[in-house]
C-alpha cells in the first residue's frame, strides 16, 4: 500500500490538516524528478560509454550521490598523507597520471593535477565511475566512457566553482612517481594507493589480455582487474577529499528546484513540531489537573468512610447537620468554618454532598470517563508523531531516490530527531502515568488489567454474515410487499376486508419509522466513507460501535416481518383463526420483544444505547444536552405522522374496530393529535432553552424560537382542518404560520445546520470553504432545491379534490423522511468539521471537584488550595458509565 493512502486511511480526520502533507512533498519530489529527466546531465551520477576516457568532474553533488552514507561525517581515511606530505605536491606544477588502464605508458597523455590555490580543481579532479556501470563494459580494451555528470550547465558550473572552500579541502593529494619497473596498470594502481598495500596480481593475465581483444577469459580477467583498480582509485581519491560536514554545506550545493523542495519539507516539521507542542502541552495541564481530582477524591472518600452509615446519616444529611470529624481539602476552607459566616449555605450544601454516598459515586465514575478519554487523546498524539516521523523518513528516502544523493540520514539526524516529536518522551511517560493511576484507583493495583481497559480498540469482526441475514431480510420482504400493493388495487380483494381504508392507514404509519431507521443505515455508509468521526460525535463506545452493516440487520428484520404482517391482512391468510386487523397489532407485539430482549441478538449494546437516549429524550431539560440527544429530537420531529396516528392506533384496538371511521378519525378528537404532533417539537424548545443556560449564547434562544413557530404551525393546520379546511380566515393563518416555519427552518438549515450559501472564499458558489464529499458536488445542490421544496410541500394541503387528506398526509410524512435523510449527511459533515477546526477528537467530560478560588484568581499560584468544592453537576444522575 502507498504511504500516502495508508496515511489518509490512519490519520486523525479531526487532525486532518496538522498532518505533513505528504502529497504536496511528493508533487515536489516529481518536480525534481522532471528536472532531472528533462536536464540528465545536472543529477551529476557517473556513466559509462565507449567513445571517451575516464574524466569526472567533481562536484559536491557527484560526491553526494555516489558516496556511501556515512560520507557526510567528515572522516579522513587511516592512509591519508599528512599536511606536510603533499604540501611540497600542492606547489609542483603538474604530476603525470595514466589516464587509460592497461595501456602503454608512452601513449598516454598526462593529466596535470591543478595546484590548491587554482580554481579549476572541480574540473580538473578526476574520479572513476561506479562498479556497477564498469560491469557492463563490453570489451576490456574499448575505452570507458566519460561521466555524465562532467557536463553541467553554464549555470551549474557557475554556481560551483566556490565549493572548494566550503565543501573540499583546499589541498588536494597527489599521487606518487609512478614506478619504472612495473607495467602500466601496475603504476596506476600504485600512484593510486598512496600508502596502501595492493595484492599481488597476475601481471601475465594482465599482459595476455592487453595483447588480445576477442579471447573470452582474458576479457572477463581484465574486467575484474579494471574493477578492482579503479575502485581503490575512486576509494582513494574520495578519500582525499573533505565531505559536507552539516546539512547546510550540503543544501548550498543544490539547484533551486532541490531547495523547494527542503523548504517545504521544514515548513511541515516546523507544522508538525508546533501542533505536537501545544497538545503536548495541553497534555501535561491535564493529567496534573487529574491528580488533583483523584487526590480529592481519596479525601472525599476518607471523610465518606469516617462518618456515620445507616439510617441516622441520611437523616441528618437530609438536614445538612452532619460535620466531618476532619474536612479534606474539597469541602472548604476552614476561615469560613462558623454556618453564619458568608457562604454557609453553599459549604452546607457542600457537607451534604461529601457525606452522601451517590455523590462519591458520581464522582468517581465521572472521573474514569474523564481518564478513559485522556488516554484516547494519548494514544492519538501517540499514533499522530509515529506517522508523521515515518512520512518525513519516506519523503526523504524518495528523494535520495531520485537525485542519487545520500541525504536521509543527515538531514533527520540534525532538522528532525532532535525535535519532540521525533522523541515523544514525554507521551510514553504520560501514558505510564495513566496506566498506573488508572490501575491503582479502578484496577485494583492490576496495571496489566489497566492497559486492558484504556486500551480499548474497536472490535475487529467481519459482517459477511450480518450482509447476508440483512440481504436475506429485504430480499424476502419485497415480493411479499409488492404482492399485497398489487391486490389492493382491485376492488373486490378491499371488499373482502371491511375496514381495509383504516387497516392501511395503521400500516402507514407503523412502516413510517422502519423505513426511516433503514434510510438511516445509508447515512452510516456515507459517514463512514467519508471518514466522518460519528463514534465521536455521537459519543458513542469504541468497543461496542456496530458497523453499518451489522446496524441494518436489526431494521431489515423489523420491515420484513412487517411487510408479511401486511401480506397476511389483506390476503386474508388464516382469516377464520385471526382476522386481519389483529396483524398489525401482533407485530408491534414482535417489534416491542426484540428492541426490548435483554438476550446477545441483535446487538444488544446499540439497543441499549438507543433505547437510553431516546428515554432520556422525554427528560429533557433536566441533564446536559448533548449532540446525541438533540440529533435524535430532530429524528422524531420528522415522523409527526406516526406521532399523530396513535391515538388512531390505540383507538381503534379499544373499541376492537367497531365503527372506528365514526369514533376514531380526526375530525372527533383533534386536540390529541394536535399535542402528540408537538410533543417532538416540545422536547427540541425545552432541549434549546436547557442549552441556552448552560452556554449562554444566544443562536440557542433563536432556535428555540424556530420550534416555536413549528409548534404554532401545527396548531393552525389542525384547526383549520377542524374548521372542514374552508378557505376563510383560518386558512389565512395557517398559511401564514406555514410561510413563516418553513422560511425559518430552510434559513437555520441552511446557515447553521449546513453553513452553506457562502458566497465568497468558496471554490463552489453557495457552498461552504470545505467540502467532505467533495466528490458529489451535484448533491450539494439538489439538496439546497429538495430542501427548500420539501419545507412548502403544506401547500398541497389547500386544492380541494383530488386525493384525499389522509393520502396527501402520508406522501408529506414521506418527503419529509427523505429530507431528513439528506438532513442527516450535511448535519454530520458541518459537526465533524467544526470538530477539525478546533482539533477536537476527545470529549470534555467535566470534572467533579471545582477549584473556585482557582478558576477566579487571575493568580494561580496564590490561589489556596482548601477553597476547593464539589461541584454539584445537574446532570450528574445522568452520567452512567457504559
Amino acid at each position: 500500500m502507498k504511504f500516502a493512502r495508508y496515511l489518509e486511511e490512519t490519520q486523525i480526520p479531526e487532525w486532518k490538516r496538522a498532518y505533513l502533507d505528504y502529497r504536496l512533498l511528493k508533487c515536489k519530489l516529481s518536480a525534481v524528478k522532471h528536472h532531472y529527466e528533462a536536464n540528465p546531465q545536472a543529477q551529476g551520477a557517473p556513466s559509462i560509454t565507449n567513445k571517451t576516457p575516464i574524466r569526472v568532474t567533481s562536484s559536491a553533488n557527484s560526491i553526494l550521490r555516489s558516496s556511501p552514507v556515512n560520507a557526510f561525517r567528515n572522516t579522513t581515511p587511516k592512509n591519508a598523507l599528512n599536511p606536510e606530505e603533499y604540501a611540497p605536491l600542492a606547489t609542483s606544477d603538474l604530476s603525470p597520471i595514466p589516464s587509460r588502464v592497461g595501456s602503454p605508458t608512452n601513449g598516454d597523455k598526462p593529466i596535470h593535477l591543478p595546484t590548491a590555490g587554482s580554481q579549476d580543481t572541480l574540473q580538473d579532479l578526476e574520479l572513476p565511475p561506479p562498479i556497477k556501470a564498469l560491469e557492463t563494459q563490453p570489451e576490456g580494451d574499448e575505452p570507458i566512457g566519460k561521466e555524465e555528470g562532467g557536463g553541467l550547465t553554464g549555470a551549474d558550473i557557475g554556481r560551483r566553482k566556490s565549493l572548494p572552500t566550503r565543501a573540499f579541502a583546499r589541498n588536494v593529494k597527489a599521487s606518487r612517481p609512478p614506478m619504472s619497473n612495473r607495467s602500466t596498470s601496475m603504476q596506476q594502481v600504485e600512484g593510486l594507493k598512496h600508502t596502501r598495500e595492493v595484492p599481488p596480481i597476475n601481471t601475465a593475465q594482465v599482459s595476455s589480455a592487453q595483447s588480445t581483444q576477442a579471447p573470452k577469459t582474458p576479457r572477463i580477467s581484465l574486467s575484474g582487474f579494471r574493477r578492482f583498480t579503479l575502485t581503490r582509485q575512486r576509494r582513494d581519491t574520495l578519500g582525499s577529499v573533505q565531505f559536507p560536514s552539516t546539512i547546510d554545506d550540503v543544501l548550498s550545493t543544490l539547484s533551486p528546484i532541490e531547495l523547494e523542495f527542503f523548504g517545504t519539507l521544514y515548513q511541515e516539521i516546523e507544522k508538525v513540531d508546533t501542533f505536537y507542542k501545544e497538545r503536548e502541552k495541553e497534555a501535561i495541564l491535564r493529567v496534573n489537573a487529574l491528580r488533583e481530582q483523584l487526590e480529592e477524591l481519596r479525601g472525599h472518600k476518607k471523610l465518606l468512610d469516617e462518618s456515620n452509615d445507616g439510617l441516622w446519616s441520611g437523616v441528618l444529611s437530609v438536614f445538612g447537620t452532619v460535620s466531618a470529624p476532619r474536612r479534606p481539602k474539597s469541602t472548604g476552607s476552614p476561615d469560613n468554618s462558623d454556618g453564619s459566616r458568608p457562604g454557609s449555605r453553599e459549604r452546607a450544601h457542600v457537607d451534604r454532598a461529601a457525606h452522601d454516598p451517590e455523590a462519591y459515586c458520581r464522582a468517581k465514575r465521572k472521573l474514569k470517563k474523564a481518564i478513559l478519554e485522556f488516554y484516547r487523546g494519548l494514544e492519538y498524539l501517540q499514533n499522530y508523531r509515529i506517522l508523521n516521523v515515518t512520512g518525513f523518513r519516506k519523503a526523504l528516502k524518495k528523494f535520495d531516490k531520485i537525485t542519487k544523493m545520500r541525504v536521509q540520514d543527515q538531514y533527520m539526524r540534525e532538522r528532525v530527531e532532535g525535535r519532540d516529536f521525533t522523541s515523544g518522551e514525554t507521551c510514553d511517560s504520560l501514558l505510564k502515568e495513566v496506566e498506573k493511576i488508572y490501575a491503582s484507583q479502578f484496577a485494583q493495583g492490576d496495571e496489566k488489567r489497566a492497559r486492558g481497559r484504556l486500551r480499548a480498540s474497536p472490535r475487529k469482526t467481519s459482517h459477511h454474515y450480518s450482509t447476508f441475514r440483512s440481504g436475506t431480510w429485504i430480499g424476502l420482504s419485497i415480493p411479499a410487499l409488492g404482492m399485497t400493493l398489487y391486490r389492493l388495487l382491485h376492488e373486490e380483494v378491499r371488499e373482502q376486508v371491511p375496514e381495509w381504508h383504516s387497516l392501511l392507514q395503521v400500516y402507514a404509519a407503523l412502516s413510517l419509522p422502519v423505513i426511516f431507521v433503514l434510510l438511516v443505515g445509508l447515512n452510516l455508509v456515507a459517514w463512514a466513507r467519508a471518514r466522518i468521526n460519528f463514534v465521536f460525535i455521537f459519543g458513542l463506545d469504541v468497543r461496542t460501535v456496530i458497523d453499518a452493516r451489522e446496524y441494518i440487520e436489526l431494521p431489515s428484520f423489523l420491515f420484513a416481518t412487517l411487510a408479511y404482517a401486511f401480506c397476511i391482512s389483506f390476503s386474508l391468510t388464516g382469516s377464520e383463526f385471526i382476522s386481519p386487523t389483529k396483524w398489525p397489532i401482533i407485530w408491534v407485539g414482535i417489534a416491542l420483544v426484540t428492541v426490548f430482549n435483554p438476550l446477545p441478538i441483535f446487538h444488544r449494546s446499540a439497543r441499549a444505547w438507543f433505547l437510553r437516549t431516546f428515554g432520556m429524550l422525554f427528560l429533557s431539560g433536566t441533564r446536559r444536552v448533548e449532540f446525541a440527544d438533540f440529533w435524535l429530537g430532530d429524528q422524531l420531529c420528522s415522523l409527526v405522522y406516526t406521532m399523530s396516528n396513535l391515538y388512531f392506533l390505540i383507538c381503534a384496538y379499544v373499541d376492537r374496530w367497531n365503527r372506528i371511521e365514526e369514533r376514531c378519525q380526526l375530525e372527533q378528537h383533534w386536540t390529541i393529535p394536535l399535542v402528540l404532533s408537538t410533543i417532538p417539537f416540545i422536547i427540541r424548545f425545552v432541549q434549546c432553552i436547557r442549552r441556552y443556560f448552560d452556554s449562554k449564547q444566544n443562536h440557542h434562544l433563536i432556535n428555540a424560537a424556530k420550534y416555536v413557530s413549528s409548534i404554532i404551525y401545527y396548531v393552525t393546520y389542525y384547526v383549520w382542518r377542524y374548521n372542514d379546511m374552508e378557505y376563510d380566515l383560518h386558512l389565512a393563518i395557517f398559511v401564514l404560520f406555514a410561510t413563516i416555519s418553513s422560511l425559518f427552518g430552510a434559513y437555520w438549515d441552511y446557515t447553521m445546520d449546513w453553513s452553506v450559501l457562502k458566497v465568497q472564499g468558496v471554490q463552489y458558489k453557495l457552498l461552504r470553504k470545505e467540502l467532505v464529499y467533495s466528490s458529489w458536488i451535484p448533491a450539494y445542490y439538489v439538496a439546497i432545491i429538495a430542501n427548500i421544496l420539501i419545507r412548502f410541500s403544506w401547500v398541497g394541503y389547500i386544492p380541494r379534490g383530488g386525493l384525499p387528506i389522509s393520502t396527501r398526509s402520508f406522501i408529506f410524512a414521506v418527503l419529509e423522511m427523505i429530507r431528513r435523510v439528506q438532513w442527516n449527511f450535511f448535519r454530520l459533515e458541518n459537526e465533524h468539521i467544526g470538530n477539525a477546526d478546533q482539533f477536537r477528537v476527545t470529549r470534555e467530560i467535566p470534572l467533579p471537584y471545582a477549584f473556585p478560588g482557582e478558576v477566579e484568581s487571575d493568580d494561580e499560584e496564590r490561589t489556596p488550595r482548601s477553597s476547593r468544592q464539589l461541584r454539584r453537576s445537574k446532570d450528574d444522575g445522568a452520567d452512567l458509565e457504559k
